[in-house]
């Protein structure tokens, strides 16, 4: 048997997000992850009583009572004075210091801190004139300051103090609000064609059930109202803490409604307290975690209190008598109050303790090739539950070397990562890898190494282009024989320059061709002495002999043999040089 509200540590209105209050009045406290706007057209008063009931007693952080506990204060968004006052506790005691409401927060977002009217009243924004708006009123009740700076100094907490106290609170909200969406109904409304309708129960012990489609609120509106046992304005009727009512509105992203009220549920500022406020609960269960909702259109009353824990709510209500537990929290302009009526009901739900959270990091390690002109990599995750700030899905962006942690996911929540493609790169290609594209949370902080899932990319860089090293020219062939023909084609040289990356050689390029042969010596013996060897002459091809006699062809069928036969003929032409001169000086 829990109370679903006590995640909301007796605070009347909890925002795991951003507060606005820009309604008429709050009559309780308020706390929120982010931060405190206040944008009314006048002062804003957050107190404890006015025209509402005043039997409860404000939350205590670090032993301070404590009207507002915030992460900062808008000043920008801001506009006139924000006063934080006690005012109307039923006997104030005097230097009791559970008597004064305090406002912490655990940014100090002024610059300049005043004094006023003897030291009872503290003033802070961000002019050094005490008059200039937006700035915050903090009352001492009962109590005076020894000096401005070190009052304000007294209001900053630490960060983090506002998870500290609601550690785990938002997820257990969460999954205590499918567990009521869950709920068999057994309450119903059978007739709604007259101004007042009877609620019909079945439920002989534990929670009245009543389900609503927002479809249905929209066709009924806040004209109709819901009597209760017949209705008293000095009993309940048939609800109470041990069978409290729980009301399942099933609503859509972007859905505007005006909620029924209830016949005979007088409300505080009528004079009579609200006997039905403490049993009712409005359990906001949306199509989707994030969705933004609007509850009351007509600013008409609303008995109970609202659970919607992951949906950005907004209300316009006047009043609105309960407590309120959203995502994040607008009260919209007007003049609707928001007056503390604390649940009191207690249900029988599967998940009686905190919910153990988890998360899980994303980190980004880069390999390959020096050179790349892309250092920023980006991509998305989806888990299957939402964590705490009620996102189940978002983007990363991480450099190499980077990680990024997203935590706060009740335990066993199914999470995948995934990676945009690689834009921009001029000087390569990428391509990346996931060690594991899903993980499953387990209980921690979601930065051990079993918690992470790393994503690698590899770079490979584009080849370059650049002038190669050609080879040399190919020698020319040798003379032929007797009638000095030209000699074979010279051999393959390098092609200068050549062309592909630096280090690689240039393709083979032409060689030279054969060298022209001189003219064979004649006498009266059938010559067998060839030319002399050509000369290399690169590109032009060879000229034949003008020597009258016969040529010696060559042909590629047998290299061997055409060298030997060559070696000869130079051979056989020395010698026959020789027996010339030997016989020339014989003669002689």
């Amino acid at each position: 048997m829990v109370n679903p509200f006590s995640v909301a540590h007796g605070f009347t209105l909890v925002s795991f997000g951003d507060v606005e209050l820009s309604n008429a009045e709050l009559e309780g406290s308020v706390a929120a992850r982010g931060d405190l706007t206040w944008a009314k057209g006048s002062t804003y008063p957050i107190v404890h009583r006015v025209a509402g009931g005043g039997s409860y007693t404000i939350p205590v952080v670090d032993g301070r009572g404590v009207r507002a506990l915030v992460g900062g204060l808008d000043f920008a968004g801001s506009n006139e004075q924000l006063a934080v006052t006690s005012a109307g506790w039923d006997s104030p005691a005097p230097g009791n210091s559970l008597n004064r409401g305090w406002l912490l927060t655990e940014s100090a977002d002024w610059t300049h801190a005043h004094d006023r009217a003897g030291s009872t009243e503290l003033f802070l924004n961000g002019a050094s004139d005490v008059n200039t708006t937006p700035l915050v009123q903090q009352m001492w009740n009962g109590g005076t300051f020894a000096s401005a700076a070190d009052a304000a100094a007294g209001l900053v907490v630490p960060a983090g103090t506002f998870d500290r106290v609601f550690d785990g609170s938002q997820a257990q909200a969460a999954a205590w609000s499918e567990s009521m969406a869950a709920l068999v109904p057994n309450a119903s409304v059978p007739d709604w064609s007259q101004s007042e309708v009877d609620l019909v129960t079945t439920a002989a012990a534990g929670p009245h059930v009543l389900q609503l489609t927002s479809a249905q609120v929209k066709a009924w509106g806040s004209t109709k109202k819901i009597r209760v046992g017949g209705g008293s304005t000095t009993s309940a009727g048939p609800v109470s803490a041990a069978q409290p009512l729980v009301i399942n509105v099933l609503v859509k992203d972007g859905d505007v409604l005006d909620l029924p009220s209830f016949a005979h549920a007088t409300v505080s500022s009528t004079g009579a307290p609200n006997i039905y406020a403490p049993y009712i609960l409005w359990n906001i269960v949306p199509d989707t975690a994030g969705a933004s909702v609007q509850l009351g259109a007509q600013k008409s009353a609303l008995s109970g209190s609202i659970y919607a824990p992951t949906v950005n709510l907004t209300t316009n209500f006047d009043p609105s008598e309960g407590q309120v537990v959203a995502a994040s929290l607008t009260g919209l302009a007007g003049s609707g109050e928001y007056h503390h009526y604390g649940f009191m009901g207690l249900i029988e739900l599967p998940l009686g303790g905190p919910t153990p959270v988890g998360g899980f990091s994303i980190a980004k390690t880069v390999a390959g090739d020096p050179g790349a002109s892309v250092s920023s990599f980006s991509g998305t995750w989806t888990c299957s539950a939402p964590n705490l700030t009620g996102a189940s899905s978002g983007t990363w962006t991480l450099a190499g070397g980077a990680t990024t942690t997203i935590a706060g996911f009740p335990v066993g929540t199914s999470c995948a990562v995934t990676e945009n493609p690689v834009t921009g790169e001029a000087n390569g290609t990428w391509t990346a890898a996931l060690d594991r594209p899903s993980i499953t949370v387990v209980a921690g902080t979601g930065t051990a190494p079993a918690d992470r899932v790393t994503v690698t990319n590899t770079f490979t860089a584009a080849p370059t282009t650049g002038p190669g090293t050609g080879g040399n020219p190919g020698g020319g062939g040798n003379g032929g024989g007797s009638t000095g023909g030209g000699g074979p084609t010279g051999g393959s040289g390098g092609a200068d320059p050549g062309t592909g990356p630096s280090t690689t050689p240039g393709a083979p390029g032409p060689g030279g061709t054969s060298g022209s042969g001189s003219t064979g010596s004649g006498n009266l013996l059938p010559s067998t002495a060839g030319g002399t060897p050509g000369t290399s002459v690169a590109p032009a091809a060879g000229k034949a002999s003008t020597s009258a006699s016969s040529t010696l062809p060559l042909t590629g069928s047998n290299p061997i043999g055409v060298v030997a036969l060559a070696l000869a003929l130079v051979a056989l032409g020395a010698g026959a040089l020789g027996l010339a001169r030997v016989r020339r000086r014989t003669i002689a």
